[in-house]
C-alpha cells in the first residue's frame, strides 16, 4: 500500500521533514500558539470556556448586532486584554456572526470604521 511523501518542514529554510502539523521535531514546539500562555487560563481552547461558549451561544442564537445572522463567535464587549474578570464576565459576553465579529474587531484594533 502506497504511503505519502515526506514533507519538507515548514519552518523557513529548515532542512528537515516534517513529523506534525507540516514541522518537524524541532519546530513543532518552537510554533506552538504561546499567545495565552502568560494568561493562564484565559486559553479560548480550554474545556470550560468551550462549554461556556456552547451555553451561551444555545441562549444567545442570534448576532447582537445585526440580528439577523446566527451568532457564531462569543466575543467580550469590552475587549478582556489578559484580564481574567473581564474575560470570565459573562454580561460582558455578546454572540456575534463572522461578519460583525470582524468589523468590531477592526474598529478596535485599527480604528477604521
Amino acid at each position: 500500500m502506497p504511503t505519502a511523501a515526506y514533507q519538507e518542514c515548514r519552518f523557513p529554510r529548515c532542512p528537515n521533514y516534517a513529523v506534525h502539523h507540516g514541522y518537524c521535531a524541532t519546530h513543532t514546539s518552537a510554533t506552538t500558539n504561546r499567545r495565552y500562555t502568560e494568561a493562564g487560563n484565559l486559553n479560548p481552547s480550554n474545556s470550560r470556556f468551550r462549554r461556556l461558549r456552547h451555553w451561551f451561544l444555545m441562549r444567545n442564537p442570534f448576532c447582537n448586532l445585526c440580528k439577523r445572522e446566527p451568532a457564531t463567535v462569543l466575543d467580550h464587549v469590552v475587549p478582556h486584554r489578559g484580564c481574567s474578570a473581564l474575560f470570565w464576565n459573562q454580561s460582558n459576553w455578546q454572540g456575534l456572526c463572522v461578519h460583525c465579529h470582524g468589523v468590531k474587531t477592526s474598529r478596535e484594533i485599527y480604528g477604521v470604521e
